[in-house]
């Protein structure tokens, strides 16, 4: 696999992991965001239920018409609050409290009525018991709490029937208090339930990111951390290498590099190398022969230089040799010389 393809095969496995890590990091953003709108949304909830079932027992107790106003204030606030985060109900709950709201209003509206219907029939015995005076106060301010209790009495003493107007009243008023205590009470779980899940959500969404990234962010580095070791140690080495073998051609060794294992750029430079070297050999060896051609031709021409020299130191003796051999033989008479003179200087001559 060439250089080139490790750097970008290393690239792609480290980008990968770094938008595998944006993006999950992200996701878990807008997830923890959520989760968080909806802590927000469970606690709001929850303090709104506590408010709510605060004004109630304050109503309850005191039979103050204040109250009644911030309980209906409530039950709208919270009506709206479900309404308006509808799209977080993941698991029904919301849904669950939405019919749970709406059976406590339902209640409490009925209570308001049976409240001021025992109200005008305690007002009716007012007016014909007045000799009853000082237990109408006590009756008016302890029948929200202890309606069955009122209702004993006020038949004990006024000697009423069973199916009484202000008996029925005070009995659906026990049935109606009690049922609207329990779904105050459900309301509650629901909200405390609410909040608990969302918090353990927003823990485990947190807790999932943070493992997630724990995982990914060192696998990132060992990935770049290896790819970066490998690249470099394989590129390192063979320059290294290389760098030696250079050093020597400088100095005349010519001596190949072992062929590489791997055909990356740093192979094809070794093999190019190679080749360089092996041509550096040819071209030395035809150098060395051509210096030889020329030394020989050098000595050719010194010898021929020799030569000419020793010519011309011949030429001048040979030449006054030659004119006097020459005279000789002209001068020499063949009757009175010896024939010995005559043949040596005919020998000197030719």
């Amino acid at each position: 696999m060439s250089l080139q393809k490790k750097i970008i095969i290393s690239f792609l496995i480290s980008s990968s992991i770094i938008a595998v890590l944006t993006i999950y990091s992200y996701v878990s953003f807008i997830e923890i965001r959520k989760e968080i709108r909806y802590l927000e949304l469970s606690d709001t909830l929850r303090s709104k239920t506590l408010q709510l079932r605060r004004h109630e027992k304050n109503f309850l107790l005191y039979r103050d018409v204040r109250e009644i106003d911030s309980v209906h204030r409530y039950i709208k606030d919270i009506k709206d609050i479900l309404e308006q985060n509808k799209g977080f109900d993941t698991n029904g709950q919301i849904g669950t409290l939405q019919v749970k709201i709406y059976e406590y209003h339902q209640r409490f509206t009925r209570i308001e009525s049976l409240t001021w219907a025992f109200l005008d029939n305690i007002a009716v015995l007012k007016d014909t018991h007045p000799e009853y005076a000082l237990f109408f106060p006590l009756m008016e301010s302890t029948f929200l709490e202890s309606p069955s209790v009122n209702a004993d009495q006020i038949r004990i003493l006024f000697k009423l029937p069973s199916d009484s107007p202000i008996l029925i009243t005070l009995k659906e008023l026990e049935a109606e208090l009690a049922a609207l205590r329990k779904i105050g009470e459900e309301i509650l779980i629901l909200s405390k339930d609410l909040d608990t899940i969302t918090r353990q959500k927003v823990d485990r969404t947190i807790s999932v990111s943070q493992t997630a990234l724990l995982i990914l962010f060192p696998l990132f580095l060992l990935v770049g951390i290896t790819a970066l070791v490998v690249i470099v140690r394989s590129a390192v080495n063979h320059l290294k290498i290389l760098a030696g073998a250079i050093e020597k051609t400088g100095k005349g060794d010519f001596s190949a590099l072992p062929a590489p294992s791997k055909h990356d750029e740093v192979g094809a430079l070794i093999d190019a190398f190679n080749r360089m070297e092996n041509d550096l050999i040819a071209r030395d060896n035809e150098i060395s022969k051509k210096n030889e051609e020329l030394l020989q031709s050098r000595k050719l021409a010194s010898l021929g230089t020799l030569a000419s020299g020793v010519a011309h130191e011949l030429t001048n003796p040979l030449n006054n040799i030659y004119l006097a051999a020459q005279i000789l033989t002209k001068e020499i008479d063949t009757e009175t010389c010896l024939g010995i003179i005559k043949e040596t200087v005919g020998d000197i001559y030719s």
